[in-house]
């Protein structure tokens, strides 16, 4: 009898990384991941509405940005994005990927102070 190799799934896979995110059935594990990098209230991260979105694009000849993971807490906003290779060009696209979410969040004379924006970046590479 021959044993077939048993293959887990992992969720450096940007699929499977955004279906575990987004899925409320993972909410208890997310909240005290995130609760525990960022201090963030537990029960409030419970609650929160864990999306993947594509931010609005004002030109057609602009790039296309879509999110890993948004989570929105009041005014406050988290970006998360899975890391599974680097590449030279990977911290400048954190970067503006944060810059285009935060930009297109704040409202028509919003008060910048009253908002906290966080990226967190899961790096899986060595």
């Amino acid at each position: 009898m021959q044993i077939e190799e048993l293959k887990i799934l992992e969720l450096t896979s940007d699929t499977l990384f955004k279906a575990f995110m987004i899925s409320k059935r993972t909410n208890a594990c997310k909240a005290r991941m995130i609760h525990l990098i960022t201090g963030i209230n537990n029960k409030i991260l419970r609650r929160a509405n864990y999306q993947s979105i594509e931010l609005p694009v004002h030109h057609k000849e602009s790039k296309v940005y879509k999110t890993d993971v948004i989570v929105r807490i009041d005014k406050h906003l988290l970006s998360i994005e899975m890391n599974r290779d680097y590449y030279p060009g990977l911290p400048k696209k954190n970067s503006q990927y944060m810059k285009k979410i935060a930009g297109e969040s704040y409202e028509f004379g919003e008060n910048y102070n009253d908002r906290m924006m966080i990226q967190l970046n899961f790096d899986c590479y060595d």
